[in-house]
């Protein structure tokens, strides 16, 4: 599904008052969605789920999407409107944005609006798709699912004394009542929507809708959704609705949340898509059960010092063949690094291991200018990756310096070159080197004449040494290609 950039909000005249509306999505019909109390068809666009909801219906409609009179970036008159003034501002933006007919989908409040524009303006109707709708906002016998008098007061103090926050939250989006992020987000939204005045005028509005006696002269195809345990309005209402509308369907949803674009909002936007389009998109899939297998030979380190590097590499090759046949078994597949590690380890167990070698080098006074990478990066080319070279110096006789290279990790981990500052290392020639390595020719160092004893960047890929000695006697360079 791909995303939908922030469309720009135009304007449409309903009378006197000036409506903004939004268009976006390149699907094949034309779908107006009609919110519930109050909106801001901008800050819409700064909550993530409020945006896939949004993503999910512009894949396959062409959406316009607006905010009511009195209520976002819409004129606010200040007065009571009517469910009839607030019902033809969805036949302004339908004539500014030039669409004749459209599918209607209206969500809370919002749907008692479509569902009156369905029954006056038939003709400019697809169908009808109505989410946790209520046919009557006040208690009466014939009515029992709505709130009392005394509750509804009890929400309008709510709003004139609590406008700060996000009101009533637990009731409209419970499963998102515990995120922070959210909260805040909505509270803000409810604040830029409306002014307190003028949400406490658009409840009281709302608290004196009855649309029961319109329902049964809807005559287009209608779609009721609803969620099993919404908290602000009664399933049995839903029943009521779909009950009422001729050849109506309803379908009752997983859930709790109120809010359309809270929840399971996957799971109700397939069923409006299969209604208007007629076919139902396969669900993506974004996880899978895996299982990851990490692999490691034990006392890699000290094996691979003992065993040499022809030993060392035969071991690894029968170690890659069992686990390879073993992927091949059960179908798995392998996943390496471009630079394998001596011993295996993982990438964390590296870093940790880098980091600490490092202040290791530092502790033992071989200088700050020393090349880091010569041990997070041990690079002895085994196939597609290097291992890494270690440089052990034990004193010989005479007072000569005797210089070991060896394959291993362990003595660039622990330090065991002693006092490397008669030690330069100059990198040069390494692709010769690279290439001695690959092929397994003989590697030619060279011994220079005595130093002076400096700390400078020793690396254990290159392919040139300048050994200094205290000493008159000449060094000794000693390794195995």
């Amino acid at each position: 599904m791909a995303s939908i950039s922030k469309p720009h909000t135009k304007y449409a005249k309903s009378g006197r008052v000036s409506i903004a509306y939004q268009q976006f999505g390149s699907g094949a019909l034309d779908l107006v969605y009609v919110p519930g109390w109050v909106s801001h068809i901008e800050y819409n666009w700064e909550e993530p789920s409020y945006v896939r909801f949004l993503e999910r219906l512009g894949s396959f409609a062409r959406v316009i999407v607006f905010d009511k009179r009195g209520t976002g970036l819409s004129d606010r008159d200040g007065g009571l409107p009517s469910l009839e003034e607030r019902m033809d501002d969805v036949r302004a933006v339908m004539d500014a944005a030039g669409v004749e007919r459209a599918a209607i989908f209206g969500a809370s409040e919002g749907g008692n609006m479509s569902a009156l524009f369905a029954a006056t303006y038939p003709e400019r109707v697809i169908a009808l798709v109505l989410h946790g709708c209520f046919a009557k906002r006040i208690w009466s016998p014939d009515y029992p699912w709505a709130p009392t008098v005394e509750e509804r007061q009890k929400w309008f103090d709510l709003i004139e004394h609590d406008w700060c926050g996000a009101v009533d939250i637990a009731t409209l989006a419970p499963s998102r009542a515990n995120d922070p992020s959210f909260v805040d987000w909505f509270a803000t939204y409810l604040r830029m929507s409306a002014s307190p005045s003028a949400a406490l005028s658009l409840a009281r509005a709302n608290t004196q809708i009855d649309t029961r006696h319109i329902l049964s002269t809807i005559r287009v195809p209608t779609l009721v959704l609803h969620r099993r345990n919404d908290r602000d309005a009664h399933l049995a209402e839903a029943e009521l609705i779909a009950s009422s509308i001729p050849e109506a369907r309803l379908v009752a949803l997983e859930g709790e949340d109120h809010l359309v674009w809270v929840g399971d909002q996957a799971a109700l936007l397939d069923e409006v898509e299969e209604f208007l389009t007629g076919a139902r998109r396969e669900r993506e899939i974004d996880r899978v059960l895996k299982t990851i297998l990490f692999t490691d030979i034990v006392g890699s380190t000290l094996r691979a010092a003992d065993l040499g590097d022809r030993a060392w590499h035969d071991m690894l090759g029968r170690h890659d063949a069992a686990v390879r046949n073993a992927l091949a078994r059960f179908r798995g597949q392998e996943i390496r690094s471009e630079e394998r590690r001596v011993g295996r380890r993982s990438p964390v167990r590296h870093r940790h291991q880098g980091r600490h070698s490092r202040r290791r080098v530092l502790h033992r006074g071989w200088g700050p200018e020393r090349d880091r990478s010569s041990y997070r990066r041990p690079r002895r080319r085994h196939g597609a990756g290097w291992r890494g070279a270690g440089l052990e110096h034990g004193q010989g006789s005479g007072g000569g310096g005797r210089y070991h290279l060896r394959r291993t990790r362990r003595s660039c981990a622990e330090g065991r070159a002693g006092r490397m500052a008669d030690l330069q290392c100059r990198r040069s020639r390494r692709t010769s080197l690279k290439s001695a390595r690959r092929y397994n020719r003989p590697i030619s160092w060279r011994v220079g004449k005595p130093a002076a004893a400096s700390a400078s960047t020793i690396s254990p890929t290159c392919a040139e040494l300048r050994v200094s000695t205290t000493a008159s006697t000449s060094a000794r360079l000693t390794g195995r290609s």
